[in-house]
């Protein structure tokens, strides 16, 4: 229920659900991944639908980075889970702080979906392009 809440841009329906999926399995990365993916979307609605809600954009982005960081405490070699991390703080507070976070975590090189990047630099420039 959790992809058709986030589907039709029902973010805090969507939260709930990944949340209730998490309490029954706390080890289900994808309901993890899209927890965090729809605490991400509601930040950009926030800032989308009203300049003045940018405090409250930038405590739900909080949520997401947590979300992953709480994962990353007890798992931390999960490098598709950091890079959403870094994803989410360049999405958020810019490309110094994603970079940051890949420098922290060691991350040099990435395969995903047939994709190779070799260093922090091509991720941001993917992600700001």
């Amino acid at each position: 229920m959790g992809a058709v809440h986030q589907a039709k841009e029902e973010y805090d329906l969507a939260i709930a659900e990944y949340r209730r999926a998490l309490e029954i399995d706390p080890s289900y990365k994808n309901a993890l991944l899209r927890l965090g993916q729809s605490y991400q979307l509601k930040a950009e609605q926030l800032v989308a639908g009203d300049s003045t809600q940018s405090a409250q954009a930038m405590e739900v982005a909080g949520e997401a980075a947590k979300v992953y960081e709480d994962y990353l405490a007890t798992n931390p070699g999960d490098v598709e889970v950091q890079i959403q991390l870094a994803g989410s703080a360049l999405q958020h507070a810019g490309a110094r702080l994603a970079i940051d976070v890949f420098d922290h975590r060691g991350i040099t090189r990435y395969r995903h979906q047939g994709t190779v990047v070799n260093s922090v630099n091509q991720i941001v420039l993917t992600q700001l392009a």
